[in-house]
């Protein structure tokens, strides 16, 4: 990827919720907000305070699915920013 090609929703897989939310401050497309908001969810709402978990899929309806950095967790957060927690 260059400086001037357009972020996507697989660009992001693989990053973190704290770089998605530092990285793209200015999100554009309905897919790259969701995950954006998504990622603002998992890494600060609700006393998640989940920064380091990873982006592993995106559902296209606005869902995304993060994993924990030591992969026995995953956060799904539905298209309506609805976020659920268990074990991997």
């Amino acid at each position: 990827m260059s400086c001037g090609d357009p972020v996507t929703p697989e660009w992001l897989i693989g990053m973190s919720a704290g770089a998605v939310c530092g990285v793209l401050d200015d999100p554009t497309g309905s897919a790259i907000e969701a995950i954006v908001g998504a990622a603002y969810g998992i890494a600060y709402d609700q006393d998640r305070f989940m920064s380091n978990w990873v982006l592993a899929g995106y559902s296209g309806e606005g869902g995304s699915t993060w994993v924990s950095p030591d992969g026995t967790g995953v956060a799904r957060v539905d298209g309506a920013g609805s976020i659920r927690v268990g074990p991997a």
